[in-house]
């Protein structure tokens, strides 16, 4: 269900999750029972910050203020208890470059990624300096945020 139009009477839900989303913390507060969970994970500024280096840009690379924490604040604000913010660190590896370069097509991590925009000799510099055994790294830094409705 789409958090930000729960169509359901207040008190519903023993927990709400939402994963890579914008958040109603406000809504989905009424929509708990007393006692019940929100569970978040998201992407934050840091995540593949070294490629997003390379080229100057990329999903919250010039945000002041991350996400994750924008997000932990407003779940305070909506009366939430026991929220505790947690930095999710995962080490991905690609086996080759068309892996990597299909990875950036499809997700939002240089943000609007298109072939046009390509750069090909920033593409192969990245990899070059995060190659190793296992492929071609790339330093995953999502968040998690639980807290619990009183």
């Amino acid at each position: 269900m789409d958090n930000l139009k729960m169509d359901v009477e207040d008190d519903f839900f023993d927990c709400v999750t939402a994963r890579h989303t914008v958040t109603d913390p406000d809504q989905i507060f009424k929509k708990l029972k007393h006692g019940g969970l929100l569970l978040i994970r998201g992407v934050d500024k840091m995540d593949c910050y070294e490629l997003k280096r390379v080229y100057g840009k990329g999903q919250g690379f010039n945000d002041e203020i991350p996400i994750s924490v924008i997000d932990y604040l407003n779940v305070l604000d909506a009366g939430f208890k026991d929220v505790e913010l947690v930095p999710i660190h995962v080490r991905e590896f690609y086996k080759t470059k068309d892996d990597l370069i299909a990875l950036l097509m499809k997700t939002p991590i240089l943000d609007e990624f298109e072939d046009k925009e390509l750069d090909l000799a920033k593409i192969d510099e990245y990899i070059k300096n995060h190659t190793y055994e296992k492929g071609i790294l790339l330093i995953r830094r999502y968040y998690g945020i639980s807290a619990r409705k009183e």
